[in-house]
């Protein structure tokens, strides 16, 4: 059948992947403690967004995890094609939320290092997001 199994090399690309999906997520930890720490602030929008955001690279960590447990891919295309999705759709929101951030910070509606702090976060998602469809890419076999 149309049943895919791992490679045993592919496991080392993929260990490095997760390796460096939970460096991302201890980073983006250490983000938001040094914000609190500093006393700093979201604008409601800016809060929006990554909450947003969060909520993708959530769904495309459980995707990947989920294909993981499932090594004997039954549906690779279907896999592929929605990581493909979710890997767009991080990108577009990330540059959108990006060029938003710079219009508020223009109108000066949010602290500038807060500022700082959640360009570093949007880059951050978009990173994640990155390394799970290099997952996703092995898994099904196009890598």
């Amino acid at each position: 059948g149309s049943e895919m199994c791992i490679r045993d090399s592919s496991y080392i690309y993929i260990v490095n992947n997760l390796e460096r999906i939970a460096d991302l997520s201890e980073g983006y930890a250490l983000m938001v403690d040094n914000k609190r720490r500093q006393g700093l602030s979201f604008s409601p929008k800016a809060h929006h967004d990554l909450l947003t955001l969060q909520g993708k690279v959530k769904e495309f960590i459980e995707l990947i995890v989920s294909a993981i447990k499932d090594y004997k891919l039954q549906n690779p295309d279907e896999i592929y094609k929605r990581a493909r999705e979710l890997e767009s759709s991080i990108n577009a929101m990330e540059d959108r939320m990006r060029n938003s951030h710079v219009e508020r910070l223009w109108r000066q509606e949010c602290d500038s290092n807060a500022g700082l702090i959640f360009i570093d976060i949007l880059t951050n998602f978009e990173k994640i997001g990155d390394h799970c469809f290099n997952i996703v890419e092995m898994l099904t076999g196009r890598k």
